[in-house]
């Protein structure tokens, strides 16, 4: 297992933690904290555990991976035949939410993306209950629920969604994930 971890990255926000693969999933996330139990567990079993993908789908010929100056966002450039993307990862510090940041960020070329979403709550143990809000998902289990959040068309397989998309030099395009208990309405967009 020791040689499987050293593949990831952390980012945070002080409660709780993210793993981020050199491919480009998170693996294992705890919401809203350490003992909270996990929304993504595939590091410990299979994908359809929970993940959360975002990734070109071309072959990638080199990663380059690094912190921004002494904070817990996450960087990695990746290269591939037809450009360089880049993948910025963090979760804002907040005592009243739990988000999750993604940002996808054209560097050269045109690079085909996709995400993969798929949520799986108590330790990937409950399919969640999905359905769709404006501007993204809303993925519901027990008392736990997480928004998506996505400024670009998206579509359902069952319970996991997907997003397809090019991303060209200059463009960016974000990604939000909000954890919040069911009782309480979704927290406003970052």
């Amino acid at each position: 297992m020791a040689s499987r971890i050293e593949e990831y990255g952390l980012i945070g926000n002080t409660l709780t933690t993210a793993l981020v693969s050199t491919a480009g999933s998170i693996d294992w996330f705890c919401a809203p904290r350490f003992d909270s139990d996990a929304i993504f567990t595939s590091l410990v079993g299979y994908d359809e555990h929970g993940r959360w993908s975002l990734r070109p789908t071309m072959a990638v010929n080199e990663r380059h991976r690094r912190y921004r100056d002494n904070t817990l966002t996450l960087e990695c450039d990746m290269v591939c035949e037809g450009g360089t993307v880049r993948v910025i990862d963090a979760m804002p510090f907040s005592a009243d939410r739990c988000d999750i940041i993604r940002i996808v960020e054209g560097i050269e070329g045109e690079v085909p993306m996709e995400m993969v979403l798929d949520a799986r709550f108590a330790y990937g143990a409950n399919r969640p209950w999905v359905y769709t809000v404006e501007g993204g998902v809303s993925m519901v289990a027990g008392p736990d629920a997480v928004a998506l959040r996505v400024p670009v068309p998206l579509r359902r397989e069952k319970d996991t969604i997907v997003v397809s998309f090019p991303i060209k030099k200059g463009q960016k395009i974000a990604f939000q994930l909000n954890w919040h208990p069911l009782h309480l309405s979704e927290p406003r967009e970052l």
